[in-house]
């Protein structure tokens, strides 16, 4: 995958990005066990990827808020030969999720809108003008994908520090120095907490200072008995922490038509060549063989879509009871009247080697349905 996924870098950062796990897509899609990261740590990732990439450096971000909730979620295209696709990366946020997380993200000084000015401020007026970009913090941004040891790490610390005391300072409320000084503290927890989940749960680092950052861990004594050089730290960071995450109306009311159309462009164009469905992998059916039933047909139903590449694999898929769709090889459903003919009650668990052997006999002696007796 990740060969792959660097192939839209230019060669001039290319070699510092690092991918902890999983590319993008999985990374964006629903986790398939546990919480998986948060939205506002999906859409940051997803606009500094937009910056890196060779083609977007100089491109302005302004997808509208429904084509975020489309690029996310899922969006269904019917063609005219009667054909209905999907796009999307198959969550279900909500409008209020999207708004709160850009929000979020402003508050944490990481992005910020530039808002356009009014049509009579305009040189030309006619021109198409996006009514709101969002641009991120890139000097930020590399920082934060630089953290290895995100609970004691001096940036996310100082700079969680910093954004506190200026919301302090500019909160007239606050009228004695104990009520300022619980509110800093109050603050700069929530700050803290927020910067540290990024640093935790990003699915990528930028390594290009990570020499640097290495030197700042061995001089505080962090590295001491951990690791002794960069790629060390690294590694580390990715076992010890990566492991744990890893899978505007009113505006253009005004605007003529083949304006407002700009906007729709830009909304189409963010979720293009996306899917809400996967691959299948032998990881996948490792997997399910070790869950007990019930946690094993939830598994599975996360999966219904994913597409299976091979017919080797296709037969692993059916050996743990998933119900393949043999013209489209894909995922359909957990057979599970199946899995209860091999069910432990007591354990909730599946004998395979009682399965799989059954499943070798009518493999070897399948006669499709015929019987030549």
């Amino acid at each position: 995958m990740a060969k792959k996924e660097l192939k839209k870098y230019d060669e001039s950062i290319r070699r510092f990005i690092d991918y902890n796990g999983d590319g993008l897509d999985e990374f964006y899609r629903p986790a398939l066990e546990g919480r998986g990261a948060e939205f506002y740590i999906k859409f940051y990732t997803h606009l500094i990827d937009f910056r890196l990439k060779e083609k977007t450096k100089l491109a302005d971000y302004y997808v509208s808020t429904k084509g975020i909730m489309e690029l996310f979620n899922v969006k269904e295209h019917h063609g005219l030969d009667g054909k209905t696709t999907y796009t999307g990366f198959g969550n279900n946020y909500c409008k209020k999720t999207i708004q709160r997380s850009l929000q979020k993200l402003i508050r944490l000084r990481l992005v910020y809108y530039v808002i356009a000015p009014n049509k009579s401020d305009r040189e030309n007026p006619d021109e198409f003008e996006p009514h709101r970009k969002i641009v991120v913090d890139m000097d930020v941004a590399k920082e934060l994908f630089n953290v290895y040891e995100p609970e004691v790490d001096q940036f996310i610390t100082s700079y969680a520090q910093k954004l506190a005391v200026d919301e302090v300072d500019h909160d007239d409320t606050l009228l004695t120095e104990e009520a300022k000084d619980e509110q800093l503290q109050k603050l700069y927890k929530w700050y803290y907490k927020q910067l540290k989940k990024i640093a935790q749960k990003r699915p990528f680092n930028y390594t290009e200072k990570a020499p640097e950052k290495y030197q700042v861990y061995k001089e505080a004594g962090i590295a001491q008995h951990k690791y002794s050089n960069a790629d060390e730290m690294i590694s580390y960071y990715k076992y010890h922490t990566a492991k744990k995450y890893t899978k505007r109306n009113l505006f253009k009311k005004y605007l003529p038509t083949h304006l407002r159309d700009k906007q729709k462009e830009a909304d189409e164009k963010i979720s293009k060549g996306t899917s809400p469905y996967g691959m299948l992998t032998e990881e996948h059916i490792k997997r399910i063989r070790e869950l007990p039933v019930p946690e094993a047909m939830i598994y599975v139903r996360k999966l219904i879509g994913y597409s299976i590449p091979s017919p080797e694999l296709q037969k692993q898929a059916s050996r743990v009871f998933i119900k393949v769709d043999i013209k489209e090889h894909k995922v359909l459903e957990y057979d599970l009247d199946k899995a209860k003919r091999y069910l432990d009650n007591k354990t909730q668990t599946v004998n395979y080697e009682e399965s799989d052997k059954d499943a070798s006999f009518r493999e070897k002696y399948s006669t499709w349905g015929f019987d030549f007796l």
